[in-house]
């Protein structure tokens, strides 16, 4: 609700330092190689990130339109933002690509415009990245599929289908799965 994030004493239970990230801020990622944190706020169109080493909390901001969630390459050089806008029934979900070293934007990824299906949730776009920093998945709701990017030149390498659900349509199809879910592993 006040758009702060706060760092905390363990020690002592109590805040050492809160920084705004904007009220609206909706998800949180921890990236241990950088030790920092990234806060998307798609009411603000930003992605804030902060400095997590020291308990000064330094916030860059970087502008994004309506960020959903973050992935930090294990490697530590770039993170992946999906984002997504909807227009006359159409949602356009692409992926913004972050220098981490500086916080510069580095490219952006068109990833799919289809019809809106999805109700609007920040679980529409998760986003994950492989262990060994090779890939990019990105879950899409609205296109029913995991687009898979290749971080080696930041290309959109596939869209994969979601696999077929429990549920069946009125003609006794098997339906996709919807939402499609992301989760990388070790």
């Amino acid at each position: 609700g006040s758009g702060m994030v706060s760092a905390i004493d363990t020690a002592l239970n109590s805040v050492v330092v809160s920084v705004s990230v904007g009220v609206g801020a909706n998800f949180m990622l921890y990236d241990a190689v950088r030790n920092r944190v990234y806060v998307s706020n798609p009411a603000n169109n930003t992605v804030t990130y902060l400095d997590a080493s020291s308990d000064a909390l330094t916030a860059v901001v970087i502008p994004v339109a309506n960020p959903i969630s973050v992935a930090a390459l294990p490697d530590g050089s770039r993170a992946y933002i999906s984002s997504a806008s909807v227009s006359g029934g159409n949602v356009a979900s692409r992926v913004t690509v972050i220098n981490a070293a500086d916080g510069s934007v580095k490219t952006t990824i068109p990833v799919s415009t289809v019809a809106q299906v999805c109700a609007s949730n920040p679980s529409e776009l998760p986003i994950a990245a492989a262990a060994d920093s090779s890939r990019v998945y990105v879950g899409n709701c609205d296109a029913g599929n995991v687009a898979i990017i290749q971080t080696l030149n930041d290309t959109l390498l596939l869209q994969m289908p979601a696999p077929l659900s429990a549920s069946f349509s009125a003609g006794g199809s098997p339906l996709p799965q919807n939402p499609v879910f992301v989760v990388a592993g070790p």
